[in-house]
């Protein structure tokens, strides 16, 4: 059989707004838990008025300054693979940066990883497995000890 397929991404614009109390609608679909920090700074994409992009910061000490980290992403399953996440980090990341100097995301998807590689605004910074942390004492699975991490730092539009 021969054929071709459009590989195109449809484009899809939607309005970021900061929040609060949007996280208990996307916390099922988190890949690693439901919980978030009380302290994070909550961010939503709506497109055509509906909510479909989730995104949090925490604060997040490192090496004698702070940091921004994006503590949860999550964008519904209809919308998922086509791009979404990452817009909303960038677009994110952006309004993050007017305040802080660094910004800054760790995950173990690999495909979301790959992803973050291609893009221009996100430049990896370690990849493998992190070690354990002897401050940590939750069970090793909830850790990202036993998984292949990725860390990337926002560098912005270049």
């Amino acid at each position: 059989m021969r054929g071709t397929m459009d590989t195109n991404r449809p484009e899809i614009k939607i309005e970021v707004y900061r929040v609060s109390g949007y996280w208990p609608l996307f916390s099922r679909y988190h890949y690693l838990n439901r919980t978030i920090h009380k302290s994070a700074t909550e961010y939503v994409g709506f497109y055509n008025g509906k909510p479909i992009v989730f995104c949090s910061y925490i604060f997040f000490p490192n090496h004698g300054f702070y940091m921004r980290k994006v503590h949860r992403l999550v964008v519904f399953p209809d919308y998922q693979g086509i791009g979404i996440g990452v817009k909303m980090m960038n677009l994110t990341a952006k309004i993050e940066m007017k305040t802080h100097k660094w910004i800054g995301i760790t995950t173990s998807l690999n495909g979301f990883a790959k992803s973050l590689m291609k893009n221009k605004a996100w430049k990896l910074i370690r990849a493998g497995h992190s070690g354990l942390n002897r401050y940590n004492k939750r069970a090793p699975e909830s850790t990202s000890s036993n998984r292949n991490t990725y860390s990337f730092r926002w560098v912005g539009d270049q």
